[in-house]
């Protein structure tokens, strides 16, 4: 697999160039927050970011991991492995109970952090929550005790823009059979004439904001607890094209320097510099393309 990362071309997404490894390693020694965005399931996204990521903590270890896929009320598992006390074995097994929730793609990331002392935050907001974002509202959560609240961040602001129009546009297409947007690049399918979205899909924005608000606010931790830099692995979505996490990021923490590393299934194209800026500029720092999904794991 090491071999397939070493083939991958990456595009600087400001100036369309083709970018070094080292250069790449350089960003995310140079910037306060590194976004790792990944295509779930693609078979070299993984690989690709453990590479990354060793190379710049034998660099400078002075940083923390974050991974979106695991909930913070998991966080004592994360603590009681990296201490000896529970085995890899009963991790797994626990996080089997536990929806949506998972550290064994993650294994190489956790254990590399392990190894030279860097913490492992889990991230994200319980699924009861957002689910409660979703159907009763924030003020439902803000009315929760501090207990409760310490395990979700509710965002000031919601992330808006191409961002959430593309969650609409998506969500809207769901509820009605239109089909789905692509939640690699953001382009979304939907009528020629703006639409307002349902209240419905307005609710399952709440749940998206929810992920964001608290995937930011865990990175901010871990840079308030003596981070010199964090990285969060995340879903490219929540990161491509001035994604939610970002938004967040920008609004509470403006002087944080924030470096995107992202994917697109698809061969590397044959495009002029400015055709690389103009059609994926925006999309990331540095934009990686993997290949396709294999034809047996389309997503």
């Amino acid at each position: 697999m090491q071999d397939r990362v070493a083939e991958l071309v990456i595009f600087s997404g400001a100036t369309g160039k083709v970018a070094l490894w080292e250069e790449v390693v350089q960003a995310t020694l140079d910037a306060d927050i590194v976004l790792l965005a990944e295509l779930h399931g693609h078979p070299v996204g993984l690989p690709y970011h453990a590479e990354i990521f060793s190379d710049s903590l034998r660099a400078d270890p002075s940083a923390a991991l974050c991974l979106e896929f695991i909930t913070r009320d998991w966080q004592y598992l994360l603590d009681a492995w990296a201490e000896g006390i529970v085995e890899w074995e009963a991790v797994e097994e626990t996080f089997l109970t536990a929806p949506s929730t998972t550290a064994t793609p993650h294994r190489p990331l956790i254990e590399m952090a392990h190894e030279l002392g860097v913490p492992v935050y889990a991230a994200n907001s319980p699924r009861i929550y957002t689910r409660a974002a979703k159907a009763l509202g924030y003020e439902a959560l803000a009315a929760l005790s501090e207990e409760q609240q310490r395990l979700f961040q509710i965002p000031s602001v919601l992330p808006s823009g191409p961002y959430r129009e593309g969650f609409y546009t998506m969500m809207s297409g769901l509820d009605e059979g239109h089909g789905v947007a692509d939640l690699t690049t953001g382009d979304a399918p939907g009528p020629e004439e703006p639409f307002v979205p349902s209240e419905s899909v307005k609710a399952k924005f709440r749940s998206q904001g929810l992920w964001d608000g608290t995937m930011a606010d865990t990175v901010l931790k871990a840079l308030d607890a003596g981070a010199n830099r964090a990285f969060l692995v995340v879903g490219s979505y929540h990161a491509n094209n001035d994604g939610g996490i970002v938004q967040v990021l920008r609004e509470r923490r403006p002087s944080a320097k924030v470096v995107v590393v992202t994917f697109v299934a698809e061969d590397t194209p044959d495009l002029s510099d400015a055709e690389v800026v103009e059609r994926y500029g925006a999309m990331a720092d540095f934009v990686t393309f993997a290949g396709p999904y294999p034809q047996d794991d389309p997503n």
